[in-house]
């Protein structure tokens, strides 16, 4: 009995330098390129094993491409430095690392938790869970915000956590802070 498999390097050749494939699903059905023997079992699981990993590894990127900007446009993801636009002179630091962030202000760190980015609705929507605050009634709190790119900015519109409504602009006021943040 034999395995058939195929390269990527086979495939791309056949296609015009296209893999042509779309996914995990899409690997499992390529053509012959060359039979391999098959050794015992360890052949037999090795194909659904693949398939498998390639599915997680598809499913985990793309989960973290949801947060970072999946269409290759600015990302969330990394330390942003800026005020809160009408509010006092401190500087406030936000890091957001894919799936956790901390919001500082005067040095003091002021939320920490844990948070969602929906960067496919308009406008984009993140939703954060606090975990530890310098202000205990919001540990265990969602704060829900919207987002936007300006250039190299992010203006981030939030309520307070605790608040079910969602930001419907980018105006502070109404229980909505905004801040205009600089990628450090």
């Amino acid at each position: 009995m034999h395995v058939t498999m195929m390269s990527f390097a086979s495939v791309a050749a056949r296609n015009g330098g296209n893999l042509g494939l779309s996914g995990p699903s899409q690997i499992a059905k390529v053509g012959v390129c060359r039979s391999l023997p098959r050794k015992g079992i360890a052949m037999k699981r090795s194909l659904p094993l693949f398939v498998l990993f390639a599915a997680i590894a598809t499913a985990l990127v793309g989960a973290f491409a949801a947060s970072c900007g999946n269409d290759g446009g600015p990302s969330l993801v990394g330390v942003w430095t800026g005020s809160e636009v009408g509010g006092g002179p401190e500087e406030w630091t936000f890091v957001l690392d894919g799936t956790d962030f901390a919001a500082t202000a005067a040095d003091t760190e002021a939320y920490e938790g844990t948070y969602i980015a929906h960067p496919d609705e308009s406008p984009m929507r993140i939703s954060l869970t606090v975990t530890d605050s310098v202000f205990p009634p919001h540990v265990g709190e969602e704060a829900h915000a919207i987002y936007r790119f300006d250039g190299d900015s992010l203006i981030l519109a939030a309520n307070e956590p605790g608040l079910a409504e969602t930001p419907t602009g980018f105006t502070p006021g109404g229980g909505t802070r905004v801040w205009e943040l600089t990628e450090q």
